[in-house]
């Protein structure tokens, strides 16, 4: 195979030496026959792995044929850690109950108490709703109350100044000045 091989790659160095007409149909056919070496090349190897497995059988087959089977005295199956595992499988599985038994306890509990949240919550609504009224209707009488004062000093100021500047005063300031 290797003498092929050897061969097929001074067949690629000849190629150059060809005439240009000759030339692209000899490539093809050394390309080809590349082709070829590498096929029969896998079907070789595959072969021999066959053989080999067939020998390996062979060999196992004859291996236990000869060999020579006594009985044993004591049979002993170790159940010990299957037996571990089954008690540990049981315990996670009543863990896992008491677990979820545990979170539909909570569920029901916030239920509850969203209930009673909701209540809260419209109770404490209605108290603020009532307590701005109320605020409210202080501000308005507070408003009120400094409106009143706003209008007695309005009236005081304006009568004071309208006295002040009548003309009649005016009279009055002329004839306490003459003597």
């Amino acid at each position: 195979m290797d003498i092929i091989y050897q061969n097929c790659n001074r067949l690629d160095i000849l190629i150059n030496k060809e005439p240009p007409a000759r030339r692209n149909n000899i490539k093809y056919k050394v390309d080809q026959l590349k082709y070829d070496l590498k096929h029969v090349q896998n079907s070789l190897a595959i072969l021999q792995q066959r053989r080999c497995v067939r020998e390996r059988e062979k060999e196992e087959r004859e291996a236990l044929l000869s060999r020579n089977f006594t009985t044993n005295d004591d049979t002993s199956i170790f159940l010990d850690y299957e037996l571990h595992h089954h008690d540990k499988l049981g315990e996670s599985n009543r863990a896992l109950d008491e677990l979820l038994g545990a979170g539909g306890s909570i569920l029901e509990g916030l239920k509850h108490q969203g209930s009673s949240l909701k209540s809260a919550h419209t109770r404490v609504i209605s108290l603020a709703q009532t307590l701005d009224l109320a605020t409210l209707r202080g501000l308005i009488e507070k408003g009120v109350n400094i409106h009143k004062s706003s209008t007695v000093i309005t009236t005081f100021l304006s009568t004071f100044f309208s006295i002040i500047t009548s003309p009649c005063n005016y009279f009055i300031s002329i004839t306490l000045q003459v003597p």
